[in-house]
């Protein structure tokens, strides 16, 4: 970057990811930030280096040494990625199937942010990428993207159109993996097979969308789930067995069905949950032996396959909510050892620093919490009462950090909830009553979802792309089973391209 212009590295990151073919919902998603704020630096950053476009700014990003297509620190899908030679491309056509929706009780379906009003959205919809076929300048393309970072501004018209068709290409093939990770080839459909070495074997009948995975080899309780998309795993984390807190991590990767032991967490806790954040798994608190309340905070490093003790919790604190956003980490409400709090705490993983949030309403514990559409959302819980059927949502971005706000209760109350975001729509289950319910944020309404009776012998879940993954306990049948529920279905159709991508 050059030295007269500054910027910050929340923009670096940001110019980088748009270099590489993210749209803003993509952005969103890997830095956990909302799309308005993606929005709000893109202009700032367009002020900044004087351009009008994500074209500009991607050659920009290259003659400045951000990106290169053989940088080490491009995604990883990118530097895998050979320059194809002149030939016709199938052009992927992708069909996703929206959230079911039972018939007793009808949403709306769920909604995209940037949509601009209330139409219902076609129950299956299909979305076709651009179309490809050989252009001559794509070796071109690819020497100028990997010359040094200095490239002459009287650059020519002909290694500029090479530098944006590898741009746009690159892009696409980004896109792809990023949204359907699973994808094995794009002349197939995605189906899973029950042959040897296979992930998980694909449930047929109504719940053909369950797959059984191979089961949890030290299954236990009240641990802490994770799902890590650089390296495409699920990392299982402490956990309490024969009443004894447990500092396990297990790693397992849906692709090979293979579970992995890994090095022990520092400290032995239940009760806790787990965020991943710029590359690092962090766990806060939890319960120790005797039932003891932790303030440790400590991150796992899957590259390096490293935990780190980092600045510790104001106070100690266990069966909170955790959720990110915008890069900080909220601590919500729980147990301090003595009584259920009411207490937010967010950490700075850049300042290493802890700071108090808004206060909830009431105190709580094991209440969940997500991100949705750069917004807070808390279900459930147990009260001083009993369990309890809150819906609320905060917006951190509001003056003074905004205040919880009241939204439409959940049909019952439930003190342990298990809690997803997908497609701007909340997905609630209740393994007690066998029951599951999505949430609206547009109409403010829940309704039933329809979920495989086998989802809810499972009490630990984690979203990972778009696929539920449950965890059952040691009690289940097979001890420490693992289901995995697909949201959504994406099917790859190929056709012949017959124009170009450029004019």
């Amino acid at each position: 970057m050059t030295n007269d212009i500054q910027i910050s590295e929340r923009e670096r990151e940001i110019l980088r990811l748009v270099a590489t073919g993210a749209t803003n919902q993509q952005i969103a998603l890997q830095l956990n930030i909302s799309i308005n704020t993606v929005k709000v630096h893109l202009r700032n950053i367009f002020g900044k280096i004087g351009v009008v476009s994500r074209t500009e700014a991607t050659v920009y990003a290259i003659r400045n040494g951000l990106v290169s297509a053989t940088h080490s620190d491009a995604p990883e899908f990118l530097l895998e990625v050979d320059v194809p030679q002149p030939q016709i491309l199938a052009e992927p056509v992708t069909t996703v199937t929206p959230l079911e929706v039972d018939p007793a009780s009808p949403v709306d379906a769920p909604r995209l942010e940037s949509e601009p009003d209330l139409a219902p959205v076609t129950p299956v919809f299909a979305v076709t990428s651009p179309q490809v076929t050989p252009i001559d300048e794509l070796a071109e393309a690819n020497s100028v993207a990997s010359a040094p970072r200095t490239i002459p501004r009287s650059t020519n018209l002909g290694v500029l159109v090479g530098t944006l068709v590898l741009v746009v290409v690159l892009g696409l093939v980004g896109f792809v993996v990023w949204s359907g990770r699973n994808i094995a080839e794009p002349s197939a459909p995605v189906v899973a097979t029950d042959l040897p070495g296979s992930a998980g074997t694909m449930q047929q009948g109504s719940h053909e969308r369950w797959i059984t995975h191979a089961p949890l080899p030290r299954p236990r309780h009240n641990l802490a789930l994770a799902a890590y998309d650089v390296d495409g795993r699920i990392y299982a984390i402490g956990g309490m067995q024969d009443d004894q807190p447990l500092a396990l991590l297990d790693r397992y990767d849906p692709q090979t069905g293979l579970w992995v032991s890994l090095v022990d967490k520092p400290t032995a806790v239940t009760e806790i949950d787990a965020i991943v954040l710029r590359g690092k798994i962090y766990v806060p608190g939890g319960e120790t032996v005797g039932g003891a309340v932790s303030n440790v905070l400590e991150a796992y490093n899957p590259r390096e396959q490293q935990w780190e003790v980092l600045s510790s919790l104001p106070e100690p604190r266990s069966r909170y909510a955790l959720t990110v956003w915008e890069g900080r980490i909220y601590v919500i409400g729980g147990w301090n050892g003595q009584r259920l709090v009411e207490d937010v705490f967010i950490y700075d993983p850049e300042q290493d620093s802890w700071s108090r949030g808004v206060s909830l309403p009431s105190g709580r514990q094991h209440a969940n919490a997500t991100t949705l559409a750069g917004q807070i959302y808390l279900v459930g819980g147990e009260g001083a009462s009993g369990p309890l059927r809150d819906t609320l949502r905060l917006d951190p971005g509001a003056d003074n950090g905004g205040r919880w706000e009241g939204k439409a209760p959940m049909p019952i109350a439930i003190a342990k909830p298990g809690l997803a975001a997908v497609i701007n729509t909340l997905l609630v289950f209740d393994d007690d009553a066998q029951a599951a319910w999505q949430y609206n944020p547009v109409a403010d309404a829940w309704s039933t979802y329809t979920m495989p009776e086998i989802a809810f012998q499972a009490s630990d879940l984690v979203l990972f792309n778009t696929s539920l993954f449950f965890v059952a306990g040691a009690d289940a049948s097979p001890p420490g089973a693992v289901g995995e529920y697909r949201v959504i279905f994406t099917i790859f159709v190929p056709s012949r391209a017959t124009e170009p991508l450029l004019p």
